[in-house]
């Protein structure tokens, strides 16, 4: 499965190219790297650096994407699998850094289903992107 570090207001998480959702719940840098290590184990670890240099410039650890914005273009991270705009990424996480992490825009997050790639690219036409 395709992942993309994101990071939107000092808080990192991962985002899911097949599910088009995030995979994880934003937190700080050293929260990240120990949430990365423990999910990825080492041989995740080492290409952590490479990724976060590009989390740091761009926002998105992907090489394709310009900024985090790019690469949740296509989500399906709204309730019922609807697009959730780049606004309503910034609230989630922005509840999350307030405390507040169970409001409407986290329940959006967690309200899809998984699509597999094959339907992603059929559905909408887009090639898969290299992490």
């Amino acid at each position: 499965m395709g992942r993309f570090i994101l990071k939107i207001e000092d808080l990192y998480f991962e985002y899911s190219t097949v599910s088009e959702r995030p995979e994880s719940d934003p937190m700080p840098l050293d929260a990240f790297r120990s949430y990365y290590g423990e999910r990825h184990g080492s041989v995740g670890l080492e290409d952590l650096k490479e990724r976060l240099e590009r989390v740091e410039a761009k926002g998105t650890s992907s090489f394709e994407d310009g900024s985090w914005k790019e690469s949740v273009l296509c989500n399906r991270a709204g309730k019922g699998e609807e697009y959730l705009t780049p606004s309503g990424f910034m609230s989630w996480v922005r509840e999350f850094r307030t405390g507040d992490g169970l409001g409407e825009a986290r329940e959006s997050c967690d309200d899809t289903n998984q699509v597999t790639q094959v339907q992603r690219g059929a559905a909408l036409k887009t090639p898969r992107r290299r992490l």
